[in-house]
């Protein structure tokens, strides 16, 4: 089993082209597997004190999901739907004046460095994107070269299909 983990990882590393364009990785605890795999992510377990707030989060690779949750020792792998890419809220290349126009912030002093979004502006940002059933791709804070989806609960309680798990991978 572990020498078949290590092989989907080393091709999921290898072809990051493939992996960016069918499936996001949610990094978590073992024990946690069996519930997500059968009813996917449920709103009530997700952490309102995230970066972006009280979102299901998913890393675009294998790197960055275990980057953003260290102490995890399973990554699952969500399939996009199609309409995915069709809701997506992008951060990662937007201006100050357009975060502003999000946000409702006047003071954008400290609220993006080096691209990556600050927790207060973030959790406006995910305010947002909750009452509009946006997902929000950013930067990630651990990972420079990553970015991370956030899936509002509104949005996965509409269109419950928009990221299905596919598969588990133990990694530790």
């Amino acid at each position: 089993m572990k020498i078949i983990a290590i092989i989907v990882c080393m091709v999921f590393a290898w072809l990051p082209g493939i992996a960016d364009a069918k499936f996001l990785i949610h990094a978590t605890k073992g024990r946690f597997v069996p519930g997500i795999m059968k009813n996917g992510l449920r709103s009530p377990k997700m952490n309102p004190r995230a970066r972006i707030g009280n979102q299901g989060y998913f890393g675009n690779d294998l790197k960055t999901a275990m980057k953003e949750k260290p102490r995890a020792d399973t990554a699952i792998f969500f399939r996009k739907s199609r309409t995915f890419n069709n809701r997506i809220l992008d951060t990662t290349h937007m201006s100050n004046t357009r975060l502003k126009s999000f946000s409702g912030l006047r003071d954008m002093r400290g609220t993006v460095k080096k691209g990556v979004l600050g927790p207060k502006i973030g959790h406006k940002i995910g305010r947002y994107a909750n009452k509009k059933n946006l997902i929000v791709k950013y930067k990630s804070a651990r990972y420079r070269k990553g970015v991370n989806y956030a899936i509002p609960p509104n949005l996965y309680k509409r269109h419950p299909r928009i990221a299905t798990p596919v598969k588990s991978v133990e990694l530790r």
